[in-house]
């Protein structure tokens, strides 16, 4: 074989060895999914006197690489009442969710755990945020 010919061949191989490389090596690197952080730590707690309504938020940030978006979310009762969704949020980016709680006539008095599920693109499970409440009688004319 010419020396041209060898040459060639040589720096062919050598191509094909990094791209084969390059390939396997991507192939094996993972990217962080999306992840979300919640303040205050997924817990809120709230006193409301029966008649009234109160007004809560949190904080999520967005910690992961990738957007996430939250989509939606449920509430385990009815009187919690989620505002500013959906929500999309860049890497590092925060955003603030508020919610509203009524207690009515015939909302039961004394402590209970309401809880929220947000649905988001995270892999995680769907976060919770439990919001403790201490219902108490309405206020004396």
């Amino acid at each position: 074989m010419s020396k041209m010919i060898r040459s060639v061949m040589s720096v062919t191989g050598l191509c094909v060895m990094l791209l084969g490389t390059y390939g396997f090596i991507h192939s094996r690197v993972s990217v962080p999914p999306p992840s979300l952080c919640i303040s205050p730590s997924s817990i809120i707690d709230c006193t409301i006197r029966r008649g009234e309504n109160v007004s809560a938020s949190f904080q999520v940030r967005n910690s992961g690489s990738k957007l996430v978006r939250i989509l939606g979310a449920q509430t385990s009762c009815g009187c919690v009442v989620v505002e500013g969704l959906p929500m999309t949020l860049m890497p590092g980016e925060q955003g603030k969710i508020s919610l509203q709680m009524s207690a009515t006539d015939s909302t039961a008095l004394g402590k209970s755990v309401k809880v929220l599920r947000l649905f988001t693109n995270v892999i995680e499970k769907s976060p919770l945020i439990s919001i403790r409440t201490n219902i108490l009688p309405a206020k004396s004319l």
